[in-house]
């Protein structure tokens, strides 16, 4: 039950600060996308049940729907006798290597949504110093000088 699902997220390596419980997914190749769709920009980890019988499908469609590079860990059995963790595209060229490796009770613990350095947070003193300084200045010119001061890309600053 959930015990095991948290005791292999503890053993998984991702973070365990935040994570959301999914469950199982649907049954239905449909169903179950739609719900990939529904959690794809979740930051927070996520906690999926898999069956044996189900486990390829079901990477393959959150490979998908994720990207091939979210990082994923499969703990196998009650007593977690396997964890294994990797991008999504190789977890499931592991797994279609042997069919022994997908039998059993499964938990999958999938990272949440990396954050894009688009979505950079700025300290509040660069976002000051670029509002005044684009009272002066082109605000691509301010972009650039608050960028040098504080470290920034200055077309994370300037978009």
């Amino acid at each position: 039950g959930a015990c095991a699902a948290i005791t292999a997220l503890c053993a998984s390596g991702i973070a365990s600060d935040r994570f959301c419980f999914e469950g199982f997914l649907p049954a239905k190749i449909k169903a179950r996308k739609d719900k990939l769709e529904n959690v794809a920009e979740e930051d927070r980890t996520l906690i999926f049940y898999e069956s044996t019988h189900r486990i390829l499908d079901t990477l393959a469609d959150m490979q998908d729907v994720l990207g091939g590079d979210r990082y994923v860990v499969l703990a196998r059995e009650i007593t977690w006798e396997t964890i294994a963790g990797d991008k999504l595209s190789a977890l499931r060229q592991w797994l279609s290597e042997d069919p022994n490796r997908t039998k059993g009770e499964m938990v999958l613990i999938v990272e949440g949504k990396p954050k894009s350095e688009d979505a950079e947070e700025f300290a509040p003193q660069a976002i000051k110093a670029l509002t005044l300084i684009a009272q002066e200045l082109p605000l691509k010119k301010a972009a650039a000088i608050v960028a040098e001061l504080y470290g920034y890309k200055k077309n994370a600053l300037y978009h």
